[in-house]
């Protein structure tokens, strides 16, 4: 008689962890029911070893999760069968929800403010106020009459900016919170002029950011193709240093490969 299974419990579980196996026509060595495993989605199944099974009763086996059998963190489907074909009598979906513990690290925690910006190469100097990266995606949802919740999403439109208010007053520094194309001037003697407002195009430029990461790293975040945003506030008080509200949109650069076309984070280790 073909084995069935209509559940399995506990549904998470980790390396050294038993989980019981509740169905229908289960058999005891010689014959022992099998196990099978694959990870959900998948199609091919995998036979769990003999050894990590045991016969509780004709309607339950006891499944040790062994190291031998590469269980796929995430979602398992598993499935019981009494002969001995490449796939179950019958099968659960989303049977077992496979993890591997981990324990905190305190040298991967970061604070601190990035070490340089660099816009097409030029050091743009100290910073006022904390650098931000804005990300925002939107996602449609597919809804069906008989489900409240979503049965299906997909990327929608999405936007990215990154602010960075500089703290030195140089020419180059307000050229970019102007989005300004102009050059700037050199009038001689130390002198220099910069001209504004009325732009007739969006300038685009791309950005590095170097920035604190783990204990012994670096990482350099890297932006493909900016456009300038002439928008914020530029503010001189009694009490405070003036600020440069640089405010970049992150556009896509539709000619590289998918999931590679805003930039880049890479970790570099520290010499």
């Amino acid at each position: 008689m073909p084995a069935t299974i209509s559940d399995a419990y506990a549904r998470a579980g980790k390396l050294g962890d038993e989980i019981a196996i509740i169905g229908t026509g289960f058999e005891d060595a010689p014959n022992l029911t099998k196990v099978y495993k694959r990870a959900h989605g998948e199609t091919a199944w995998e036979v769990v070893t003999v050894a990590n099974l045991d016969f509780v009763s004709a309607t339950e086996l006891t499944l040790t999760l062994a190291a031998g059998d590469s269980w796929d963190g995430g979602m398992n489907d598993i499935g019981v069968s009494t002969s001995a074909g490449s796939s179950p009598d019958d099968s659960l979906d989303q049977a077992l929800q496979f993890y591997t513990p981990g324990s905190d690290d305190a040298d991967n925690v970061v604070v601190g403010p990035p070490d340089g910006v660099y816009v097409e190469g030029r050091y743009c100097g100290d910073f006022a106020d904390a650098v931000k990266l804005n990300i925002s995606e939107e996602i449609k949802r597919i809804y069906t009459q008989h489900s409240r919740y979503p049965v299906k999403t997909y990327p929608g439109d999405s936007t990215g900016g990154l602010d960075v208010p500089l703290a030195e007053f140089t020419p180059e520094n307000v050229k970019l919170t102007f989005g300004s194309a102009a050059a700037v001037q050199d009038l001689g003697s130390e002198r220099k002029r910069l001209t504004f407002g009325g732009r007739q195009a969006i300038v685009y430029k791309d950005v590095l950011l170097i920035l604190p990461g783990p204990t012994g790293f670096k990482v350099a975040l890297g932006i493909y193709r900016c456009g300038l945003s002439a928008s914020g506030e530029i503010t001189w008080g009694k009490d405070d240093n003036a600020r440069l509200p640089v405010k970049l949109e992150i556009l896509a650069d539709t000619a590289r490969a998918a999931d590679d076309q805003l930039g880049y984070f890479e970790w570099i280790p520290i010499a």
